[in-house]
């Protein structure tokens, strides 16, 4: 060992070894921002780090042949004139020396990284062409641009944890510019039609019917399963009239803190592979700050949003959503909840105001559409000011023109602003 440690010195190596990890580190930064700047897909940083282990050894066998050094001349015997002078035979370079050279580990680092950006290219171009499996299901024109999907409630051996998990995905996978998820008036109205109460779980089979009922193309389906002391969660994107898989997606969590961050996964796969634009989707909160950290305050929440929709603004909702802001007193999605209450029953103005106020000072914590909702809504009903208020419910419309609430809120708008031929035309 002492030996192989005063070889290393003699031969330098320990300056090429701080040389290769700071070119390394540099290499990382740049491929990272890189990424992140044009929004490749998440394989290119581990790609590059798998390139640069590989050319680790072959840098430091480098470092290794060429610092050796050359042979003492042997002494040259001078001939006599009477010995005959025979040309000495060249020696042969041994392969290793003419192979690990620093020009070929340089060409050979250049080459690699070059091939890294050849198929990222081509990974990006295939994606947007829909070829192969990088292709997204838009791309593809297996859905139609805008389509309309259903989701339907995560199955889990609790019921509560099932409902909240549906309520968070639900949350992210609504940011979609590509996609829109089913309106809650859309599933109740169909509920109505297929003579089912509106408390009714939507589950798998349920949401099919229904989304083949009403001419939905497709549906999400969830599962939490229990594995050890962690869960699994799976997402699957089905079609509505065959049952064929369309995209699936696959999350663990080692505990229940970790299932939020699990969902988050799962919503941003399910968008990649619909074909989100990857800038969207790099770009989108985490979900845990978009809603909150505590499972038990998203729950709370999950159970109040599907009773708001079932029974309208009732005692119990506040409750629920009261409690939810007792766990997290910056879920904005809670506040904003608990300002709806307030709204629809109409009677209690000053509170309202109160909890839109509470919405937006943490409006951080809001999804892009939730954003505008909550800003258009305090315009609206707080300072009254409809222009703004028209402002924020166009540019939903620009994210979805077919965004139900925003149609119907705006049509509002525009007759307190007594421009009642625009309000007819929505």
């Amino acid at each position: 060992m002492k030996k192989l440690i005063r070889e290393i010195h003699r031969r330098s190596l320990w300056q090429v070894l701080g040389i290769y990890l700071a070119a390394s580190w540099v290499a990382l930064e740049v491929t990272a921002q890189i990424a992140d700047s044009l929004a490749l897909p998440e394989w290119v940083a581990p790609f590059a780090v798998v390139l640069l282990v590989i050319g680790f050894p072959i840098v430091m066998a480098t470092a290794f042949v060429t610092t050796t050094e050359a042979p003492a001349p042997e002494p040259q015997h001078v001939a006599s004139s009477t010995e005959t002078v025979t040309a000495a035979a060249p020696v042969s370079e041994p392969g290793a020396r003419r192979l690990l050279t620093w020009r070929n580990a340089i060409m050979g680092g250049v080459l690699a990284f070059a091939l890294l950006g050849i198929l990222t290219v081509g990974w990006v171009m295939a994606r947007g062409a829909g070829i192969g499996p990088a292709g997204t299901l838009v791309a593809k024109g297996v859905l139609e641009e805008k389509a309309t999907i259903l989701v339907s409630e995560f199955a889990s051996p609790d019921s509560l944890l099932g409902r909240a998990a549906t309520e968070a995905f639900t949350i992210d996978f609504a940011d979609s510019r590509v996609v829109r998820v089913a309106d809650p008036s859309v599933i109740t109205a169909g509920m109505q039609r297929m003579e089912l109460e509106p408390t009714t779980t939507l589950d798998s089979d349920l949401a099919r019917q229904l989304a083949e009922r009403e001419g939905i193309p497709a549906i999400i389906t969830g599962e939490i399963t229990p594995a050890g002391s962690g869960y699994v969660l799976s997402a699957r994107l089905i079609s509505a009239s065959d049952g064929t898989v369309l995209a699936q997606q696959r999350q663990s969590a080692a505990n229940q803190d970790e299932i939020i961050a699990a969902i988050d996964g799962l919503s941003k796969g399910m968008r990649e592979r619909v074909g989100d634009p990857l800038r969207d989707i790099g770009s989108s909160a985490p979900l845990e700050r978009v809603t909150t950290a505590d499972l038990e305050a998203l729950r709370l929440f999950s159970q109040g949003s599907a009773l708001r929709h079932s029974e309208g603004p009732s005692d119990r909702v506040e409750a629920l959503m009261k409690e939810a802001i007792e766990r997290d007193s910056a879920f904005a999605m809670a506040w904003r909840g608990l300002a709806l209450v307030y709204q629809n029953r109409g009677q209690e103005p000053a509170k309202s105001v109160e909890a839109l106020a509470r919405t937006l000072q943490h409006q951080d914590r809001l999804t892009r559409r939730e954003r505008h909702l909550a800003r258009a809504s305090y315009f609206s009903h707080a300072t009254y000011e409809f222009d703004r208020a028209t402002l924020e419910y166009e540019a939903l419309l620009e994210m979805d023109p077919q965004d139900h609430t925003a149609l119907n809120n705006l049509a509002v708008v525009y007759t307190e602003l007594r421009e009642f031929e625009r309000a007819e035309e929505l």
